[in-house]
């Protein structure tokens, strides 16, 4: 468990993310995400449904956190046009950019449907 946290950060504790894995580990993913919305990830996981046909939860809360990134990217970006915000928010966007293609094709392989391919895109900022 020590191995797989990274100490320092503010938005969660070591109890937290033990509590969160022994949830994970009963009650499975589910009961780990319910835990995970009782922390300061709780609005970015709030609302997060059951996942379209052939999707997995996880994905979904792993597209929800990235999309959390990326909004924080930009918000220091308008606080401070002229500071690092500004070029994190541009390699970010770039990033998506090309994560975005590489689902669509994936998709398009593996005959997903396009509401289904939807979901998986990260295109809001």
């Amino acid at each position: 468990r020590e191995r797989y946290f990274l100490h320092g950060g503010m938005r969660l504790s070591y109890a937290d993310f033990v509590r969160i894995l022994d949830a994970g580990g009963t009650g499975g993913l589910t009961g780990a995400v319910a835990l995970a919305r009782l922390t300061r990830f709780g609005p970015v996981l709030a609302g997060l449904g059951e996942p379209p046909q052939g999707i997995s939860l996880l994905i979904l809360i792993e597209k929800r956190l990235e999309r959390a990134v990326r909004k924080a990217a930009h918000r220091i970006h308008r606080s401070d046009p002229l500071g690092i915000g500004s070029v994190l928010a541009f390699l970010w966007d770039k990033i998506h950019e090309l994560m975005n293609l590489r689902m669509i094709l994936r998709g398009r392989l593996v005959n997903l449907p396009e509401p289904a391919l939807h979901v998986l895109l990260t295109m809001e900022v």
